[in-house]
Protein backbone atom coordinates (compact mmCIF):
# COMPACT_ATOMS: atom_id res chain seq x y z
CA UNK A 1 0.00 0.00 0.00
CA UNK A 2 0.98 3.55 -0.66
CA UNK A 3 4.23 2.76 -2.38
CA UNK A 4 5.46 6.35 -2.90
CA UNK A 5 7.73 4.73 -5.42
CA UNK A 6 9.70 3.34 -2.51
CA UNK A 7 13.40 3.96 -2.51
CA UNK A 8 13.09 6.56 -5.31
CA UNK A 9 11.30 8.96 -3.02
CA UNK A 10 13.59 8.06 -0.14
CA UNK A 11 16.76 8.75 -2.06
CA UNK A 12 15.58 12.14 -3.26
CA UNK A 13 14.42 13.40 0.12
CA UNK A 14 17.31 11.95 2.08
CA UNK A 15 19.91 13.36 -0.29
CA UNK A 16 18.19 16.73 0.08
CA UNK A 17 18.40 16.37 3.85
CA UNK A 18 22.15 15.83 3.63
CA UNK A 19 22.60 19.03 1.66
CA UNK A 20 20.41 20.90 4.15
CA UNK A 21 22.74 19.86 6.97
CA UNK A 22 26.09 20.39 5.32
CA UNK A 23 26.87 23.65 7.14
CA UNK A 24 25.89 22.41 10.57
CA UNK A 25 26.45 19.04 12.24
CA UNK A 26 23.77 19.20 14.90
CA UNK A 27 20.66 18.43 12.80
CA UNK A 28 22.05 14.98 12.04
CA UNK A 29 22.78 13.97 15.63
CA UNK A 30 19.97 11.86 17.03
CA UNK A 31 17.63 12.86 14.23
CA UNK A 32 15.69 10.00 12.64
CA UNK A 33 17.80 8.44 9.93
CA UNK A 34 14.85 8.02 7.60
CA UNK A 35 13.01 11.11 8.74
CA UNK A 36 11.21 11.89 5.49
CA UNK A 37 10.52 8.39 4.22
CA UNK A 38 7.15 6.73 3.83
CA UNK A 39 7.08 3.54 5.89
CA UNK A 40 4.14 2.13 3.91
CA UNK A 41 4.79 -1.05 1.99
CA UNK A 42 5.68 -1.30 -1.64
CA UNK A 43 7.38 -3.99 -3.62
CA UNK A 44 6.60 -7.66 -3.76
CA UNK A 45 6.70 -9.40 -7.11
CA UNK A 46 7.61 -8.05 -10.54
CA UNK A 47 3.96 -8.59 -11.41
CA UNK A 48 2.88 -5.88 -8.95
CA UNK A 49 5.58 -3.49 -10.18
CA UNK A 50 4.64 -4.07 -13.81
CA UNK A 51 1.07 -3.06 -12.92
CA UNK A 52 2.14 0.20 -11.28
CA UNK A 53 1.87 -1.21 -7.74
CA UNK A 54 -1.94 -1.13 -8.08
CA UNK A 55 -2.43 -4.38 -6.18
CA UNK A 56 -4.54 -3.80 -3.06
CA UNK A 57 -7.82 -4.64 -4.81
CA UNK A 58 -6.33 -7.53 -6.85
CA UNK A 59 -4.01 -9.24 -4.35
CA UNK A 60 -4.26 -12.79 -5.72
CA UNK A 61 -0.68 -14.08 -5.79
CA UNK A 62 2.05 -15.16 -3.39
CA UNK A 63 3.01 -11.54 -2.53
CA UNK A 64 -0.50 -10.71 -1.27
CA UNK A 65 0.74 -10.66 2.32
CA UNK A 66 2.65 -7.48 1.48
CA UNK A 67 -0.32 -5.74 -0.15
CA UNK A 68 -3.59 -7.12 1.19
CA UNK A 69 -3.43 -10.38 3.17
CA UNK A 70 -7.19 -10.86 2.76
CA UNK A 71 -6.56 -11.97 -0.84
CA UNK A 72 -4.50 -15.02 0.17
CA UNK A 73 -7.46 -17.33 0.74
CA UNK A 74 -7.87 -18.06 -3.01
CA UNK A 75 -4.43 -19.73 -3.16
CA UNK A 76 -4.78 -23.52 -3.11
CA UNK A 77 -1.28 -24.89 -2.52
CA UNK A 78 2.17 -24.06 -1.17
CA UNK A 79 3.90 -21.36 -3.24
CA UNK A 80 7.34 -19.78 -2.96
CA UNK A 81 8.58 -16.64 -4.70
CA UNK A 82 11.79 -14.57 -4.78
CA UNK A 83 12.75 -11.38 -6.60
CA UNK A 84 16.05 -9.87 -7.68
CA UNK A 85 16.13 -6.07 -7.93
CA UNK A 86 18.37 -3.71 -9.88
CA UNK A 87 18.10 0.02 -9.27
CA UNK A 88 19.91 2.91 -10.98
CA UNK A 89 19.00 6.43 -9.79
CA UNK A 90 20.25 9.81 -11.00
CA UNK A 91 19.86 13.34 -9.67
CA UNK A 92 21.18 16.88 -9.86
CA UNK A 93 21.35 19.80 -7.45
CA UNK A 94 21.50 23.34 -8.83
CA UNK A 95 21.83 26.82 -7.32
CA UNK A 96 22.31 30.37 -8.53
CA UNK A 97 25.24 30.71 -6.09
CA UNK A 98 26.88 27.31 -6.25
CA UNK A 99 26.15 23.93 -7.75
CA UNK A 100 26.75 20.32 -7.00
CA UNK A 101 26.01 17.14 -8.85
CA UNK A 102 24.77 14.09 -6.97
CA UNK A 103 26.05 11.03 -8.78
CA UNK A 104 23.33 8.54 -8.00
CA UNK A 105 24.23 6.19 -10.83
CA UNK A 106 25.22 3.38 -8.47
CA UNK A 107 23.65 0.13 -9.67
CA UNK A 108 22.23 -1.48 -6.56
CA UNK A 109 21.44 -5.17 -7.04
CA UNK A 110 20.24 -7.69 -4.48
CA UNK A 111 17.39 -9.96 -3.46
CA UNK A 112 14.56 -7.55 -2.69
CA UNK A 113 11.60 -9.82 -2.01
CA UNK A 114 10.78 -13.30 -0.73
CA UNK A 115 7.31 -14.75 -0.12
CA UNK A 116 5.91 -18.08 1.00
CA UNK A 117 2.29 -19.21 1.42
CA UNK A 118 0.75 -22.48 2.57
CA UNK A 119 -2.92 -23.40 3.06
CA UNK A 120 -3.88 -25.32 6.24
CA UNK A 121 -7.05 -26.37 8.00
CA UNK A 122 -7.78 -25.51 11.62
CA UNK A 123 -10.71 -27.55 12.99
CA UNK A 124 -11.90 -28.05 9.46
CA UNK A 125 -11.81 -24.37 8.54
CA UNK A 126 -9.44 -23.36 5.70
CA UNK A 127 -6.71 -20.79 6.34
CA UNK A 128 -3.77 -19.61 4.25
CA UNK A 129 -0.59 -18.63 6.10
CA UNK A 130 2.15 -16.38 4.71
CA UNK A 131 5.64 -15.13 5.46
CA UNK A 132 7.31 -12.31 3.52
CA UNK A 133 10.51 -10.30 3.28
CA UNK A 134 10.62 -7.06 1.33
CA UNK A 135 13.38 -4.47 0.97
CA UNK A 136 12.42 -0.98 -0.21
CA UNK A 137 13.01 2.74 0.27
CA UNK A 138 16.52 1.96 -0.93
CA UNK A 139 18.87 4.83 -1.73
CA UNK A 140 22.54 5.42 -2.49
CA UNK A 141 24.19 8.68 -3.47
CA UNK A 142 27.54 10.41 -3.84
CA UNK A 143 27.47 14.22 -3.75
CA UNK A 144 30.09 16.88 -4.36
CA UNK A 145 29.09 20.48 -3.48
CA UNK A 146 30.62 23.83 -2.52
CA UNK A 147 29.52 24.80 0.99
CA UNK A 148 31.92 27.61 1.97
CA UNK A 149 32.24 30.66 -0.34
CA UNK A 150 35.50 31.62 1.41
CA UNK A 151 37.08 28.26 0.68
CA UNK A 152 39.32 28.22 -2.39
CA UNK A 153 38.30 24.64 -3.20
CA UNK A 154 35.26 23.92 -5.37
CA UNK A 155 33.79 21.47 -4.60
CA UNK A 156 34.84 21.24 -0.97
CA UNK A 157 32.31 18.83 0.54
CA UNK A 158 31.81 15.20 -0.45
CA UNK A 159 28.93 13.11 0.88
CA UNK A 160 28.13 9.41 0.59
CA UNK A 161 24.66 8.43 1.78
CA UNK A 162 23.40 4.84 1.75
CA UNK A 163 20.49 3.02 3.34
CA UNK A 164 17.33 0.97 3.01
CA UNK A 165 14.33 -0.38 4.88
CA UNK A 166 13.49 -4.05 5.34
CA UNK A 167 10.03 -5.37 6.11
CA UNK A 168 9.39 -8.83 7.56
CA UNK A 169 5.83 -10.00 8.03
CA UNK A 170 3.86 -13.11 8.87
CA UNK A 171 0.11 -13.55 8.84
CA UNK A 172 -2.94 -15.45 7.68
CA UNK A 173 -6.15 -15.14 5.67
CA UNK A 174 -9.52 -16.87 5.65
CA UNK A 175 -12.94 -16.55 4.06
CA UNK A 176 -15.50 -15.12 6.49
CA UNK A 177 -18.72 -15.19 4.41
CA UNK A 178 -19.28 -16.35 0.84
CA UNK A 179 -17.01 -14.12 -1.30
CA UNK A 180 -15.78 -11.97 1.61
CA UNK A 181 -12.42 -12.61 3.26
CA UNK A 182 -10.16 -11.01 5.83
CA UNK A 183 -6.48 -11.25 6.64
CA UNK A 184 -3.82 -9.82 8.89
CA UNK A 185 -0.04 -9.66 9.19
CA UNK A 186 2.43 -8.73 11.90
CA UNK A 187 5.05 -6.46 10.34
CA UNK A 188 8.58 -5.95 11.67
CA UNK A 189 10.42 -2.97 10.20
CA UNK A 190 14.19 -2.48 10.32
CA UNK A 191 16.34 0.17 8.67
CA UNK A 192 19.95 1.22 8.20
CA UNK A 193 21.46 4.52 7.07
CA UNK A 194 25.14 5.49 6.85
CA UNK A 195 26.20 9.07 6.05
CA UNK A 196 29.90 9.76 5.40
CA UNK A 197 30.58 13.48 4.88
CA UNK A 198 34.04 14.93 4.24
CA UNK A 199 34.81 18.65 3.98
CA UNK A 200 38.27 19.73 2.79
CA UNK A 201 39.27 23.31 3.57
CA UNK A 202 42.34 25.17 2.33
CA UNK A 203 43.14 27.09 5.50
CA UNK A 204 46.28 29.00 4.53
CA UNK A 205 49.35 29.07 2.33
CA UNK A 206 52.60 29.37 4.31
CA UNK A 207 56.09 30.14 2.98
CA UNK A 208 58.78 27.67 4.02
CA UNK A 209 61.53 29.75 5.66
CA UNK A 210 64.25 27.37 4.44
CA UNK A 211 63.27 26.57 0.86
CA UNK A 212 61.04 29.57 0.14
CA UNK A 213 58.38 27.25 -1.30
CA UNK A 214 54.69 27.78 -0.60
CA UNK A 215 53.29 25.20 1.85
CA UNK A 216 49.53 24.72 1.99
CA UNK A 217 47.63 24.01 5.19
CA UNK A 218 44.48 21.85 4.88
CA UNK A 219 41.79 20.81 7.34
CA UNK A 220 39.74 17.67 6.73
CA UNK A 221 36.45 17.46 8.62
CA UNK A 222 34.86 14.00 8.48
CA UNK A 223 31.45 13.20 9.94
CA UNK A 224 30.36 9.54 9.97
CA UNK A 225 26.79 8.78 11.08
CA UNK A 226 25.46 5.23 11.34
CA UNK A 227 21.80 4.88 12.28
CA UNK A 228 19.62 1.81 12.77
CA UNK A 229 15.82 1.89 12.96
CA UNK A 230 13.34 -0.63 14.40
CA UNK A 231 9.58 -0.88 14.85
CA UNK A 232 6.54 -3.08 14.29
CA UNK A 233 2.84 -2.79 13.49
CA UNK A 234 -0.11 -4.72 12.04
CA UNK A 235 -1.87 -4.82 8.68
CA UNK A 236 -5.57 -5.72 8.55
CA UNK A 237 -7.21 -6.33 5.18
CA UNK A 238 -10.71 -7.01 3.84
CA UNK A 239 -11.63 -8.21 0.36
CA UNK A 240 -14.55 -9.11 -1.84
CA UNK A 241 -13.90 -11.33 -4.87
CA UNK A 242 -16.57 -11.62 -7.55
CA UNK A 243 -16.64 -13.08 -11.03
CA UNK A 244 -16.03 -9.79 -12.87
CA UNK A 245 -14.49 -7.60 -10.20
CA UNK A 246 -12.85 -7.58 -6.78
CA UNK A 247 -12.37 -4.87 -4.16
CA UNK A 248 -10.18 -4.55 -1.11
CA UNK A 249 -9.28 -2.24 1.75
CA UNK A 250 -6.23 -2.22 4.01
CA UNK A 251 -5.45 -0.51 7.32
CA UNK A 252 -1.93 -0.32 8.71
CA UNK A 253 -1.96 0.50 12.41
CA UNK A 254 0.04 3.49 13.73
CA UNK A 255 3.24 2.73 15.59
CA UNK A 256 6.50 4.21 16.86
CA UNK A 257 9.82 3.50 15.19
CA UNK A 258 13.03 3.95 17.19
CA UNK A 259 16.30 5.25 15.75
CA UNK A 260 19.72 4.72 17.31
CA UNK A 261 22.63 6.77 15.97
CA UNK A 262 26.37 6.34 16.49
CA UNK A 263 28.54 9.23 15.34
CA UNK A 264 32.25 9.72 14.75
CA UNK A 265 33.57 13.21 14.07
CA UNK A 266 37.20 13.52 12.94
CA UNK A 267 39.06 16.81 12.37
CA UNK A 268 42.53 16.50 10.88
CA UNK A 269 44.85 19.39 9.97
CA UNK A 270 47.95 18.88 7.83
CA UNK A 271 50.79 21.17 6.78
CA UNK A 272 52.94 19.93 3.88
CA UNK A 273 51.33 16.49 4.33
CA UNK A 274 52.42 16.43 8.00
CA UNK A 275 49.76 16.17 10.72
CA UNK A 276 49.22 19.19 12.95
CA UNK A 277 48.52 17.39 16.25
CA UNK A 278 47.29 20.49 18.11
CA UNK A 279 44.52 21.01 15.54
CA UNK A 280 43.47 17.36 15.21
CA UNK A 281 40.60 15.89 17.23
CA UNK A 282 38.19 12.95 17.36
CA UNK A 283 34.72 12.92 18.96
CA UNK A 284 32.59 9.79 19.40
CA UNK A 285 28.89 9.86 20.26
CA UNK A 286 27.36 6.44 20.92
CA UNK A 287 23.68 5.47 21.08
CA UNK A 288 22.02 8.81 20.49
CA UNK A 289 18.33 7.90 20.45
CA UNK A 290 15.23 9.26 18.77
CA UNK A 291 11.80 7.87 18.05
CA UNK A 292 9.20 8.76 15.48
CA UNK A 293 5.44 8.35 15.22
CA UNK A 294 4.22 6.65 12.05
CA UNK A 295 0.54 7.44 11.39
CA UNK A 296 -2.42 5.31 10.41
CA UNK A 297 -2.28 4.28 6.75
CA UNK A 298 -5.28 3.50 4.54
CA UNK A 299 -5.48 2.00 1.06
CA UNK A 300 -8.38 1.04 -1.17
CA UNK A 301 -8.30 -0.86 -4.43
CA UNK A 302 -10.46 -2.51 -7.03
CA UNK A 303 -9.87 -4.84 -9.97
CA UNK A 304 -12.10 -5.43 -12.99
CA UNK A 305 -12.02 -8.45 -15.31
CA UNK A 306 -13.77 -7.43 -18.58
CA UNK A 307 -12.48 -10.50 -20.42
CA UNK A 308 -11.11 -13.90 -19.45
CA UNK A 309 -7.44 -12.93 -19.81
CA UNK A 310 -7.70 -9.19 -19.08
CA UNK A 311 -7.35 -7.46 -15.70
CA UNK A 312 -7.61 -3.75 -14.85
CA UNK A 313 -6.69 -2.51 -11.37
CA UNK A 314 -6.90 0.81 -9.51
CA UNK A 315 -5.54 1.78 -6.07
CA UNK A 316 -5.89 4.85 -3.84
CA UNK A 317 -3.89 5.35 -0.63
CA UNK A 318 -3.66 7.97 2.11
CA UNK A 319 -1.35 8.73 5.04
CA UNK A 320 -2.10 11.33 7.71
CA UNK A 321 1.50 12.45 8.22
CA UNK A 322 0.54 15.98 9.27
CA UNK A 323 -0.47 14.86 12.77
CA UNK A 324 2.75 13.09 13.78
CA UNK A 325 5.86 13.98 15.80
CA UNK A 326 9.38 12.77 16.44
CA UNK A 327 11.10 12.66 19.82
CA UNK A 328 14.74 13.23 20.74
CA UNK A 329 16.22 11.56 23.84
CA UNK A 330 17.46 14.26 26.23
CA UNK A 331 18.38 12.26 29.32
CA UNK A 332 18.17 8.86 31.00
CA UNK A 333 18.49 7.71 34.58
CA UNK A 334 18.27 4.42 36.44
CA UNK A 335 16.21 3.83 39.55
CA UNK A 336 17.53 1.92 42.53
CA UNK A 337 15.87 -1.24 41.24
CA UNK A 338 17.74 -0.90 37.93
CA UNK A 339 14.75 0.30 35.91
CA UNK A 340 15.66 2.81 33.18
CA UNK A 341 13.68 6.01 32.60
CA UNK A 342 14.12 8.04 29.40
CA UNK A 343 13.07 11.64 28.85
CA UNK A 344 12.24 12.70 25.29
CA UNK A 345 11.54 16.16 23.86
CA UNK A 346 8.75 16.23 21.29
CA UNK A 347 9.09 18.03 17.96
CA UNK A 348 6.28 18.17 15.37
CA UNK A 349 7.28 16.55 12.09
CA UNK A 350 5.28 19.11 10.10
CA UNK A 351 4.92 16.91 7.03
CA UNK A 352 2.20 17.16 4.43
CA UNK A 353 -0.49 14.50 4.24
CA UNK A 354 0.02 12.29 1.21
CA UNK A 355 -2.12 10.62 -1.44
CA UNK A 356 -1.03 7.89 -3.85
CA UNK A 357 -2.84 6.70 -6.97
CA UNK A 358 -1.97 3.64 -9.07
CA UNK A 359 -3.38 2.06 -12.22
CA UNK A 360 -2.46 -1.30 -13.75
CA UNK A 361 -3.33 -3.51 -16.71
CA UNK A 362 -2.53 -7.17 -17.35
CA UNK A 363 -3.30 -9.31 -20.39
CA UNK A 364 -2.42 -13.01 -20.49
CA UNK A 365 -1.39 -14.23 -23.95
CA UNK A 366 -1.59 -17.99 -24.48
CA UNK A 367 1.20 -19.31 -26.70
CA UNK A 368 2.60 -22.76 -27.52
CA UNK A 369 5.59 -21.94 -25.29
CA UNK A 370 3.54 -20.95 -22.25
CA UNK A 371 1.41 -18.09 -20.91
CA UNK A 372 3.02 -14.72 -21.65
CA UNK A 373 1.72 -11.82 -19.51
CA UNK A 374 1.72 -8.28 -20.92
CA UNK A 375 1.55 -5.63 -18.23
CA UNK A 376 1.70 -1.86 -17.90
CA UNK A 377 1.07 0.58 -15.08
CA UNK A 378 1.12 4.21 -14.00
CA UNK A 379 1.57 5.61 -10.51
CA UNK A 380 1.30 9.12 -9.04
CA UNK A 381 2.51 9.83 -5.50
CA UNK A 382 2.82 12.80 -3.23
CA UNK A 383 5.96 12.57 -1.09
CA UNK A 384 6.49 13.23 2.61
CA UNK A 385 7.89 16.76 2.76
CA UNK A 386 8.50 19.43 5.36
CA UNK A 387 6.89 22.71 4.31
CA UNK A 388 9.37 25.01 6.10
CA UNK A 389 12.91 24.11 7.20
CA UNK A 390 14.69 26.44 9.63
CA UNK A 391 18.35 25.90 10.50
CA UNK A 392 20.77 27.90 12.64
CA UNK A 393 24.45 27.78 11.77
CA UNK A 394 27.63 29.72 12.42
CA UNK A 395 28.94 32.39 10.10
CA UNK A 396 32.18 34.36 9.78
CA UNK A 397 32.25 37.82 8.16
CA UNK A 398 35.34 38.93 6.23
CA UNK A 399 36.66 42.36 5.38
CA UNK A 400 37.85 43.45 1.94
CA UNK A 401 41.21 41.69 2.24
CA UNK A 402 39.75 38.39 3.49
CA UNK A 403 40.52 38.75 7.20
CA UNK A 404 37.92 37.21 9.54
CA UNK A 405 36.21 39.91 11.59
CA UNK A 406 33.53 38.30 13.70
CA UNK A 407 31.70 35.03 14.16
CA UNK A 408 27.96 35.20 14.65
CA UNK A 409 24.78 33.18 14.37
CA UNK A 410 22.80 33.04 11.15
CA UNK A 411 19.31 31.63 10.69
CA UNK A 412 18.56 30.15 7.28
CA UNK A 413 14.93 29.46 6.46
CA UNK A 414 14.10 27.25 3.50
CA UNK A 415 10.57 27.20 2.17
CA UNK A 416 9.57 24.48 -0.28
CA UNK A 417 7.56 26.27 -2.99
CA UNK A 418 6.01 23.15 -4.52
CA UNK A 419 4.87 19.74 -3.40
CA UNK A 420 7.22 16.97 -4.41
CA UNK A 421 5.30 14.55 -6.58
CA UNK A 422 6.48 11.60 -8.65
CA UNK A 423 5.05 9.90 -11.70
CA UNK A 424 6.06 6.31 -12.46
CA UNK A 425 5.56 4.33 -15.65
CA UNK A 426 6.05 0.57 -15.73
CA UNK A 427 6.08 -2.32 -18.20
CA UNK A 428 6.16 -6.03 -17.47
CA UNK A 429 6.16 -9.43 -19.11
CA UNK A 430 7.42 -12.97 -18.51
CA UNK A 431 6.38 -16.55 -19.14
CA UNK A 432 4.48 -19.08 -17.09
CA UNK A 433 3.86 -22.82 -17.00
CA UNK A 434 1.86 -25.01 -14.68
CA UNK A 435 4.45 -25.07 -11.88
CA UNK A 436 6.81 -22.20 -12.62
CA UNK A 437 6.40 -18.53 -13.46
CA UNK A 438 9.13 -16.09 -14.48
CA UNK A 439 8.23 -12.40 -14.41
CA UNK A 440 10.12 -9.29 -15.46
CA UNK A 441 9.25 -5.61 -14.86
CA UNK A 442 10.77 -2.21 -15.57
CA UNK A 443 9.77 1.08 -13.89
CA UNK A 444 10.82 4.62 -14.77
CA UNK A 445 10.15 7.41 -12.28
CA UNK A 446 10.38 11.13 -12.89
CA UNK A 447 8.96 14.43 -11.72
CA UNK A 448 10.39 14.44 -8.19
CA UNK A 449 11.54 18.04 -7.98
CA UNK A 450 12.28 20.26 -5.01
CA UNK A 451 12.70 24.01 -5.35
CA UNK A 452 13.45 26.20 -2.35
CA UNK A 453 14.96 29.54 -1.41
CA UNK A 454 17.61 30.18 1.24
CA UNK A 455 17.52 33.56 2.98
CA UNK A 456 20.78 34.34 4.81
CA UNK A 457 20.53 37.21 7.35
CA UNK A 458 23.96 38.13 8.77
CA UNK A 459 25.59 40.85 10.90
CA UNK A 460 27.57 43.31 8.81
CA UNK A 461 29.21 45.62 11.34
CA UNK A 462 27.97 49.14 12.15
CA UNK A 463 27.37 52.26 10.11
CA UNK A 464 28.71 55.73 10.97
CA UNK A 465 25.91 56.29 13.50
CA UNK A 466 26.58 53.03 15.34
CA UNK A 467 23.56 51.22 13.89
CA UNK A 468 24.02 47.55 12.95
CA UNK A 469 24.29 46.71 9.27
CA UNK A 470 22.32 43.64 8.21
CA UNK A 471 23.23 41.75 5.04
CA UNK A 472 20.48 39.72 3.42
CA UNK A 473 21.36 37.18 0.72
CA UNK A 474 18.82 35.05 -1.14
CA UNK A 475 19.72 31.86 -2.97
CA UNK A 476 17.45 29.69 -5.10
CA UNK A 477 18.16 25.99 -5.26
CA UNK A 478 16.53 23.02 -6.94
CA UNK A 479 16.58 19.22 -7.03
CA UNK A 480 15.65 17.10 -10.01
CA UNK A 481 15.56 13.32 -9.92
CA UNK A 482 14.89 10.38 -12.22
CA UNK A 483 15.41 6.67 -11.71
CA UNK A 484 15.17 3.25 -13.31
CA UNK A 485 14.29 -0.03 -11.63
CA UNK A 486 14.34 -3.56 -13.01
CA UNK A 487 12.98 -6.61 -11.18
CA UNK A 488 13.02 -10.35 -11.90
CA UNK A 489 10.72 -12.74 -10.00
CA UNK A 490 10.73 -16.53 -9.79
CA UNK A 491 7.56 -18.24 -8.52
CA UNK A 492 7.29 -21.97 -7.86
CA UNK A 493 4.12 -24.00 -7.12
CA UNK A 494 4.23 -27.22 -5.08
Amino acid sequence: MKPLVGFIAAMLILCSSVVFAQMNDEPLLGYPALKEVSYAYNGGSARAMGMGYAFVGLSNDVSSGIWNPAGLWVLEGPIISASYNMYSPAGEFESDMTSGVTKNDLDMSAVGHFSFVAPVRIKGHPWVFTANFNRNNEFSSESAVWTNPENKLDPDTFVEDNGSLQFFNAGASTRIYKQFSMGFTLNVITGKRVVDRNTLTLVDSITNSVTGDAVEKYTTDQLLDSTTSNGFNFTVGMMFKGETFSAGAVVQTPYTIKHSTDRSHFVNTTVADLEDIENTSTIFVVDSLAKQEIPLSLAFGTAYFPAENLTLSLDLSYQNYGSTSWFHLDSSFFAANGERFDHYTEFPIDWNNNIGLGFGLEYLLNTKYGVVPLRTGFRYDQLPQTGVITQTTSNVDYDDVGVAQESDSVTITRVASDRQNTASFSLGTGIGWSRIKLDFAYMFTTGAKLEYTETDIAWGGEDGDGNPIVNVASTKRAWDHKSHKVQFTFTGFF
